[in-house]
């Protein structure tokens, strides 16, 4: 029975997915921007010979680009048979598109057909939703459509693009790039460039054009020709002692004095500079023979200085391995130091409570106490010992909360382990004189 619930689980859960799976599907591929739309279903009626140029049902509707509907049903009106030769004009062919009611279709509009090279399905374009003058066709309208109003295939392309109606057909276009009025127009950017040349050229003729004003650039350009000549002459007169011709023949004449008194100078120090340089190089001699020696003392000064660093250096790793020694051994013997600590921890607390006790009852060193005065004193003695508890349950409380909180260590598991032992073990002995306490008092 459990079995057979648990397989309609399983064929319920597999139907489920299978539904959840088409709805998806269905969403998916869907037309949801139309389906809750109002639409018109209007039909057009073409002459025989034009054709339906590939339409058929499901044919795409496309406005501006952009998909409003389809073609949902096509007709063909075959021309009567009676031997007529105009008889094609009496058939038809009619197809019926559903678009949306926010596109109003007059009767004055423009339609064609579009289809790419391979041949695939025909597509229905609308080039123009018609005029004021048009009629509006509502749903259900049948409307007849000439040559004038539906093209096909790349013809319609063409026709548009030479459509002078259209404002983006070729001979719209090629009539206002040749309006010599229009600013932005080939034309008028032309006659407005020559006449921007003419400007130009005159400009440029009147900037050679020698003025008596000398405000033409040649004007200007010979003035400024004149200025340098003017100047060249000024500066290269040798009469002029202001002159850039007569200062540098000034600073020759120094520079040639200068030179000349160096020359006698040299000249007459010649022995004393000789001299000089003999003494340089005796001295340089004697520091050469010198210096293997001095070399030789700065390398014994260094080996010292060697040998003392490494002294240095073995002492402290003498130090370092001391002091690690020191820290092992600390760390080994940490349970016992803790454990010594704790016993004199103990031994203050007795003692804290011995004189207490003395202090309140100093006659019960030398007094021999009833048997009633040894009950009593058991139950102090029985407090005292619960004391000693709390006080020892608290001082391990702030131990352990100190080896918890160290700052910037880590946690030493172990003696926090052997500080939960403690506490365990105290609560344990606390428990029992608690418990005796209460016993004696009772």
């Amino acid at each position: 029975m459990a079995k057979r619930s648990l397989n309609e689980v399983k064929v319920g859960i597999t139907v489920l997915a299978a539904l959840a799976l088409t709805m998806y599907i269905v969403i998916t591929l869907a037309d949801w921007s139309n389906l809750f739309t109002t639409k018109n279903d209007i039909t057009m009626s073409l002459p025989y010979d034009l054709g339906l140029q590939g339409l058929d049902v499901g044919s795409t509707v496309y406005v501006g680009g952009a998909k409003i509907g389809q073609i949902v049903s096509t007709r063909i009106d075959p021309p009567s048979a009676d031997g007529d030769p105009c008889a094609l004009d009496n058939g038809r062919v009619y197809f019926t598109m559903r678009i949306p009611a926010s596109y109003p279709l007059r009767s004055d509009c423009q339609l064609a057909v579009e289809s790419n090279m391979l041949g695939s399905q025909a597509n229905l374009a609308i080039y123009s939703m018609g005029t004021r003058d048009g009629e509006l066709l509502m749903d259900g309208a049948v409307q007849e459509l000439g040559k004038e109003n539906f093209y096909g295939g790349a013809m319609a392309s063409l026709m548009r693009r030479f459509d002078e109606k259209d404002p983006c057909s070729w001979i719209c276009i090629m009539d206002h790039q040749l309006d010599v009025n229009a600013n932005d127009s080939l034309l008028g950017n032309l006659v407005a460039a020559s006449a921007s040349v003419e400007s130009l050229a005159a400009a440029v003729d009147t900037e050679l054009t020698l003025d008596p004003e000398g405000q033409s650039v040649r004007s200007q350009i010979r003035a400024i020709i004149e200025n340098i000549r003017v100047v060249l002459a000024q500066e290269l007169d040798r009469e002029n002692a202001e002159a850039a011709l007569a200062k540098i023949n000034a600073a020759l004449d120094r520079m040639n004095s200068i030179l000349t008194t160096t020359d006698e100078w040299t000249t007459t120090n010649a022995p004393v500079l000789t001299d000089t340089v003999s003494h340089v190089q005796g001295i340089a001699a004697e520091t050469h023979e010198a210096l293997p020696g001095i070399i030789a003392q700065v390398d014994t000064i260094l080996g010292n200085v060697n040998e003392s660093m490494d002294i240095a250096r073995t002492a402290l790793l003498d130090a370092q391995a001391l002091i690690r020694d020191g820290r092992q051994m600390v760390i080994a013997n940490r349970a016992k130091v803790d454990r010594i600590v704790d016993d004199l921890r103990e031994v203050a607390i007795n003692l804290r409570v011995t004189s207490r006790e003395v202090r309140r009852a100093p006659w019960r060193i030398l007094y021999t106490p009833t048997s009633e005065e040894i009950e009593m004193e058991a139950v102090v003695e029985t407090a005292g010992r619960f004391v000693y508890g709390a006080e020892r349950l608290s001082d391990l409380s702030t131990e352990l909360r100190e080896a918890l909180e160290a700052d910037g260590e880590a946690a030493d598991p172990e003696r926090i382990q052997a500080i939960i032992d403690q506490l365990e073990e105290t609560y344990g002995h606390f428990e029992e004189v608690e418990t005796e306490l209460w016993d004696r008092i009772q």
